[in-house]
């Protein structure tokens, strides 16, 4: 088993945590991998600051066996309330679960598996953050040879926002997020498979309205 520890967020201030101020919950989606189960967990520690301290676990489980093949855990000091607690709040481009569900605000759920690098494997986008007026950010996972999830550190450092649009004929992911008032910022990644690298190849102020 191989643990992922990614520090996103802390509070700066020392915590004492009881059980008034400490929420958990916990989620199972049977429903999102060919291969995989996921269950997700988050253990939110309510401060007087105007951020909670979340820490959000994310298990890998075989679909035949429901052997836990890996854990991924991500810690965040601002996640809505919702976050992770309601469990419909997910998508998958692989079994097609809400992927007619309208992503308001740019948020595409909690835990999504697409193919983000086209190698027709099974990847993993996981909110970190509520975000700001552009929606929330994500921490994103390939599936390596051997079956065990990496995260992609240009997407997760550079994109950080989910595509608006996969293609897989060219290759790239589009973001679309707002850049004022009145107009989106568009920006296209393509992926090389030879050298196995992302770049822009475009970004561009788009008015909102069209």
């Amino acid at each position: 088993m191989i643990i992922l520890l990614v520090m996103i967020a802390c509070t700066t201030k020392p915590v004492r945590v009881n059980k008034q101020n400490m929420q958990s919950a916990n989620c199972i989606h049977n429903d999102l991998s060919q291969i995989f189960d996921f269950q997700t967990k988050i253990n939110r520690i309510k401060t007087q600051n105007p951020w909670d301290s979340c820490v959000i676990s994310v298990l890998i489980l075989n679909k035949l066996t429901h052997k836990q093949l890996q854990e991924i855990v991500l810690t965040s000091n601002y996640l809505f309330d919702d976050c992770f607690i309601e469990c419909n709040n997910v998508r998958s481009f692989i079994t097609n679960k809400n992927i007619d569900s309208l992503a308001v605000d740019n948020d595409f759920g909690d835990l999504i598996v697409c193919d983000l690098n086209f190698d027709l494997k099974e990847d993993l986008a996981i909110k970190n953050s509520s975000g700001g007026n552009g929606g929330p950010t994500y921490n994103f996972y390939n599936l390596n040879k051997f079956d065990q999830f990496e995260m992609d550190k240009y997407l997760t450092d550079s994109m950080r926002f989910f595509p608006l649009l996969i293609d897989k004929k060219s290759k790239t992911l589009t973001t679309n997020v707002h850049a004022n008032a009145y107009q989106y910022l568009s920006t296209d990644y393509v992926f090389n498979i030879e050298l196995n690298e992302w770049k822009i190849i475009d970004s561009k102020l788009v008015d909102a309205n069209k």
